[in-house]
């Protein structure tokens, strides 16, 4: 402070100096010399420290301006990348990085830049034709399933007793060899003679529409496929659909070997299979090829049964609809007036000649041999034989026992299953964002409604109707929670739960009697499928996307996944679901609804005519293998890809905008988290498959193969080359682009 301040001693009194002043004619007064300026303590320093404090000054400076410009650096730049090292981080960073080929480019293949490092590592098993995203999701449910099956509690509830007590029974190859055909040769006398095996047989002994009924009332359907569904044009009631039914693929030496097996000479087992084989070759000609069922309102043919009855007289239909309804001890009565969807009828006009042509033992025979399909749950011995047959038809050992008896729990306890499975391994949290996530991709899809120029106003107003009814099913439904209705579901099976044969027999009665039930009441909150299956879905019926509790698991999901890769995989399935409600043949000829009505205009259809032409010849030029791919087979599929990842992609970054931050950098990956998007995305589609198995996917596979889906919608995607900074016109950004959305 100035008030403790010591004031400076006076200076000292100037020294007085004689001056000599020239002899002027005026003498001008000199005044008296000024006193010389007060020393400063910088006058009192020497040369050196003088120096030395001017250092000082200009460090000081010096650092004052790193100081500045430090905190001009940390409050206005893009702050340094901080690595994500949690558990959850560096496991996903170690999956994705295992399936990488960093020799690749991926402006070149990203398909082998995504899948290499994995496609290396995988071995293909002696019982498996491929690895893909379904047998990974399948093996690991067998896996699990079957740890839940082999589990004993005291207090286990009836749903669960019951498919372990089934499991049980199915490895039990001891009990099932001593059983011997038994339970069989009992099966078969309950639905009539089989000639075959009865050389007592005439043809006074057969009865064609009594047989019918019996072999449909045990799911087995060899001519027609009549059954409960709902009705096509109201969401509200239900009807009778009469079909043709795809025959079933019968093998001439494993029916051979079943009759000798069943007691029956080999020559005459040779000659009565050889008429069969015959038959089944004149009725496969009748089928309409499977294009040309994609339009479902050429296949709405309403007719009364009256009217069945006096076109194809070859069968007393109202007889045939009155025992499906006898089945399950129904009161109702079939009317004459009852309408029936009659969705091939050229098949049914053809099929008539056909039988009146056929003899009464070839087609008694035809009919019963279906039968044999319940001898894989007999003893070793049928086993074998079936086992042969996939052996030869697909190149692969058979499966072991225990991955059969899995895969029979879930087929005939898929509720109780389903429910153990819910319990043991998926999380309620998981349900819960995986819906948050469907609004997200609802919201995408949306903006690119809007954005779209080839839909008439109309139509983008129907279609954003249909987007906002779409309704999603995560996980499971909540009455599969309910111990009472579990309890009581099986009821049928009278705790014969030990008898293999007899519970898969019991089964197939109880499922098409549930069936018929439906042709009275209606129940649209009951899932087409069930929580334990490995696959999702689009149903148009219901305008529902159905993603199964089994099927919400690695590659597709984790609760570990960053969300570039949640949005990547997750989300780009959920997306190519919902891109499906609106362009393909399920989507564009369902309302919002789910009833059927072409909502479509002449111009859209044209519109999206010409865009799709670009996706038939883009993946028409593909060669898998030599062989080239089906552009118009695999149509539809493609665009929903395409869609799919595109509204998901477009989710991501608003989910991203709306978090306000990128997410955090995994270890181990020179990768920002849009190109981890793309990246997970291809993963899902990585697969290993055998050669003899490729021939088989590209003649009845609608999808195209793993590496293509891949190529394919990536080449599309602007928003990937731009990620992976690829050049214009490098084979990963192609100047010409399929886009639909």
């Amino acid at each position: 402070m100035a008030d403790n301040v010591e004031p400076e001693p006076p200076p000292p009194p100037p020294e007085e100096v004689a001056v000599t002043q020239p002899v002027t004619q005026t003498a001008t007064p000199i005044p008296p010399t000024a006193p010389p300026p007060r020393q400063g303590c910088m006058d009192k320093r020497s040369t050196l420290e003088k120096v030395l404090v001017v250092l000082v000054v200009i460090i000081l400076i010096i650092l004052l301006g790193f100081i500045a410009a430090f905190l001009v650096f940390y409050f206005f730049s893009t702050p340094p990348e901080v690595t994500c090292l949690t558990d959850s981080c560096v496991k996903s960073a170690a999956r994705l990085r295992s399936y990488i080929d960093e020799s690749v480019n991926p402006c070149d293949d990203f398909y082998q830049y995504a899948c290499g490092g994995w496609l290396k590592s995988q071995v293909l098993a002696p019982d498996k034709s491929k690895i893909d995203l379904e047998t990974l999701i399948g093996d690991s449910n067998a896996i699990k399933i079957k740890t839940l099956l082999e589990q004993r509690e005291e207090d286990d509830p009836v749903y669960k007793t019951q498919p372990r007590k089934f499991y049980a029974a199915c490895l039990d190859l001891n009990t099932l060899n001593e059983r011997g055909a038994e339970p069989f040769f009992k099966l078969v006398k309950e639905v009539g003679k089989f000639p075959a095996l009865d050389s007592s047989w005439n043809e006074t002994d057969f009865d064609f529409e009594d047989t019918i009924i019996k072999l449909h009332n045990l799911k087995v359907d060899p001519l027609i496929r009549y059954s409960v569904s709902r009705d096509l044009r109201s969401a509200e009631s239900n009807r009778i659909y009469v079909s043709s039914r795809f025959p079933q693929k019968l093998y001439e030496q494993s029916l051979v070997e079943n009759l000798v097996k069943l007691g029956v000479n080999r020559s005459s087992a040779e000659l009565e299979v050889k008429d069969i084989m015959e038959f089944a070759e004149k009725l496969a000609k009748l089928i309409p090829a499977e294009e040309a069922k994609i339009d479902f309102e050429s296949k709405d043919n309403r007719m009364t049964v009256a009217m069945m009855n006096a076109k194809y007289t070859w069968v007393n239909w109202q007889k045939l609809f009155q025992g499906m309804i006898e089945s399950y001890g129904g009161t109702g009565f079939i009317r004459f007036d009852e309408i029936v969807i009659n969705e091939e009828p050229l098949y049914l006009e053809k099929l008539g000649p056909l039988l009146n042509a056929t003899s009464k033992r070839v087609l008694a025979n035809y009919l019963m041999s279906h039968l044999l399909v319940f001898t894989e749950a007999l003893g070793s011995d049928f086993v074998a034989i079936g086992d042969k047959v996939i052996e030869e038809t697909q190149g692969t050992k058979p499966q072991q026992r225990w991955e059969k008896c899995v895969e029979s729990a879930i087929q005939f306890f898929p509720d109780a299953v389903s429910r153990m499975y819910i319990d043991q391994y998926f999380s309620k949290d998981a349900r819960e964002y995986l819906k948050s996530m469907i609004v997200d991709l609802s919201n995408a899809f949306k903006e690119l409604l809007e954005e779209n120029t080839w839909m008439t106003k109309d139509t983008k107003k129907k279609a954003e109707a249909k987007l906002k009814s779409m309704q999603s099913k995560i996980g499971y439904p909540d009455y599969i929670l309910d111990d009472n209705w579990l309890n009581g579901l099986y009821s049928f099976v009278q705790n014969e739960e030990s008898k293999f044969f007899e519970t898969i027999v019991a089964s197939n009665k109880y499922a098409t009697q549930e069936n018929a039930k439906m042709l009275r009441v209606s129940n649209k909150d009951i899932w087409r499928v069930h929580p334990a299956i490995g696959n999702a879905f689009y149903d148009s019926l219901g305008n529902d996307i159905i993603f199964p509790a089994a099927f919400l698991q690695p590659p597709v999901y984790s609760p570990e996944y960053t969300s570039s890769q949640l949005f990547g995989a997750t989300a780009s399935y959920m997306g190519r679901l919902i891109a499906r409600g609106f362009v393909d043949f399920n989507g564009n000829q369902y309302d919002a609804n789910g009833e059927l009505n072409k909502w479509w205009g002449k111009e859209d259809m044209a519109n999206f005519k010409s865009r799709a032409s670009c996706f038939v010849d883009q993946y028409g030029c593909y060669k898998w293998d030599g062989n080239s791919l089906d552009g118009e087979k695999t149509l539809d599929e493609n665009i929903a890809d395409n869609g799919g990842l595109k509204q998901s992609y477009r989710a991501y970054r608003n989910f991203i905008k709306r978090r306000g931050t990128e997410e955090t950098k995994l270890p181990g990956l020179k990768l920002n988290h849009d190109q981890i998007f793309f990246l997970s995305f291809a993963q899902v589609w990585c697969a290993k498959i055998r050669n003899e198995a490729k021939q088989i996917i590209l003649e009845k596979d609608k999808h195209a193969p793993g590496p293509y889906r891949v190529l394919g919608t990536l080449q599309n995607s602007k928003e990937f080359a731009d990620a992976f900074r690829c050049r214009s016109d490098s084979r990963m950004n192609p100047l010409k682009k399929c886009v639909v959305w």
